[in-house]
């Protein structure tokens, strides 16, 4: 999907798909970023590809989720994830990024939902990798 055919995607569907959740979408030309809240989670996905001759967005590089203390441990990250993920296919993604502390407990949470160590980044910063299935129409593009 190109940059224009997500926004129409969060502005029209994401609505319907998410009624509990707030969002608020930022397209510039520097930064095209998604903010999802709920009333104790947050997440910000950006939209990428490093392709500049190719207008299709294939990557969404998830950012700063969290779960606000005292409300942990119930699985409400783990859902916003799985959220991100639905989102992410629907739109045609094929690959989640992510950094993280490589020494954190977040970078073995992360590997149990199904993310691969990519390349290491700065001292102790790993990005991670997770591919997502493609459907098969049967159709070529």
């Amino acid at each position: 999907m190109t940059k224009e055919q997500i926004k129409k995607y969060f502005t029209k569907v994401l609505k319907n798909i998410w009624g509990r959740f707030n969002y608020h979408i930022f397209f510039t030309d520097e930064e095209n970023y998604l903010n999802i809240m709920d009333y104790h989670t947050f997440v910000r996905v950006y939209f990428y590809d490093d392709n500049l001759e190719d207008k299709n967005i294939h990557h969404f590089y998830i950012s700063d989720l969290s779960v606000e203390e005292g409300f942990r441990r119930e699985g409400r990250a783990t859902n916003m994830l799985n959220h991100i993920e639905a989102i992410a296919k629907q739109c045609k993604i094929t690959e989640l990024y992510l950094k993280v502390d490589k020494d954190s407990w977040m970078h073995e949470w992360y590997l149990r939902r199904g993310f691969r160590d990519y390349t290491l980044d700065e001292e102790n910063y790993i990005w991670l990798q997770k591919l997502l299935e493609k459907k098969d129409s049967g159709k070529e593009d």
